[in-house]
């Protein structure tokens, strides 16, 4: 495996499967190399596979930041119910030939092509799905009710002042594409901020729920505070290396956007304070690091190949030391 190569700086127009399938450590890349660098060398090597809860993600970030992409690159299955003039069985075929005095006889495309030349307004359903897979290529499906989430989504954030504000902001830019150097490692790095405004980021998170006791939970578990740390880092770096687009500078303040899948669709807004960022920060470093030996060495290890002493989680040696000391 080979250190990777880009030019630094802001690309504004790389798509965004072009973006994941390019080169680069990205935070989600470090999120693997923490839990082993064997689980890294896998993912480089497999296919990744899109979840549901992708998908929703995506769309969410599709109908909010870039509003005039999201039916070129979404569409809901065809739906016959919306169609309920259309002729589709044998038999309603024929009986409307009957009616136009035509005749009846032959296999159904026999019975459409009649159709089709006695009555050029008829619908057929067969057509009408050619149409739909023809206009749907290449596009995301998403089921009628992820199509209702995201919507429910971006108008619940619409009404919150804070988001609102950030997302109609004209100065926004999204979905920029950062590449920098890693000083330290000469790790080639990047990173793609949501929402970009001014001097703010913004970052979108679809959550079960977005109460702050319990985003904190997903804070941790998701490691956003490497997030927040890598993402203002790293720009700040590609700035130095390569400069900024008219408009846009180095972040000062790291938001997340909280939004709930499930009606009612509740959200919130978070920043995160300078203890979780800095512990971010010596994280990011952590892995970086980690991910430069393996490619100097080309080892990729996994948990070790000796036998390992480990005792019951932390929470709970210190519940039974509290029970302890009440006896």
């Amino acid at each position: 495996m080979k250190n990777d190569e880009h030019p630094v700086g802001v690309f504004p127009g790389l798509s965004n499967s072009g973006y994941h399938v390019g080169p680069g450590r990205s935070k989600s890349g470090l999120d693997i190399i923490r839990r082993s660098p064997a689980h890294f060398k896998h993912a480089q090597e497999t296919e990744r596979e899109e979840t549901a809860a992708f998908v929703l993600g995506s769309a969410g970030h599709g109908v909010m930041l870039e509003a005039d992409q999201f039916e070129k690159e979404f569409a809901l299955p065809f739906d016959a119910s919306e169609w309920p003039d259309a002729l589709d069985t044998t038999p309603q075929l024929k009986a409307r030939l009957k009616e136009l005095g035509q005749p009846v006889s032959g296999n159904k495309p026999d019975l459409i092509e009649r159709l089709r030349e006695t009555d050029p307004t008829v619908q057929i359903l067969d057509d009408l799905k050619a149409m739909h897979a023809e206009d749907a290529a290449g596009k995301t499906i998403l089921t009628p009710a992820q199509w209702r989430d995201v919507r429910g989504m971006r108008d619940a954030a619409l009404e919150h002042p804070k988001l609102a504000k950030l997302l109609t902001d004209p100065r926004g830019k999204a979905e920029q594409s950062v590449y920098w150097i890693d000083e330290e490692t000469g790790v080639l790095c990047r990173c793609r901020p949501d929402l970009w405004v001014s001097d703010i980021i913004l970052d979108l998170k679809t959550t079960e729920d977005a109460r702050p006791s319990v985003f904190e939970r997903s804070v941790e578990k998701f490691r956003y505070y490497v997030q927040a740390a890598f993402y203002m880092d790293g720009i700040a770096a590609a700035e130095k290396q390569g400069g900024l687009p008219e408009g846009l500078q180095v972040p000062k303040h790291f938001l997340f956007g909280a939004l709930e899948k499930k009606a009612p669709y509740l959200n919130g807004v978070y920043m995160l304070d300078a203890e979780a960022v800095e512990i971010g920060r010596r994280e990011y470093r952590e892995d970086l690091n980690t991910y430069a030996h393996c490619l100097s060495t080309g080892e990729w290890p996994g948990y070790g190949d000796q036998i390992q002493s480990i005792s019951l989680p932390e929470w709970r040696l210190r519940q039974e030391h509290f029970l302890n000391e009440e006896e």
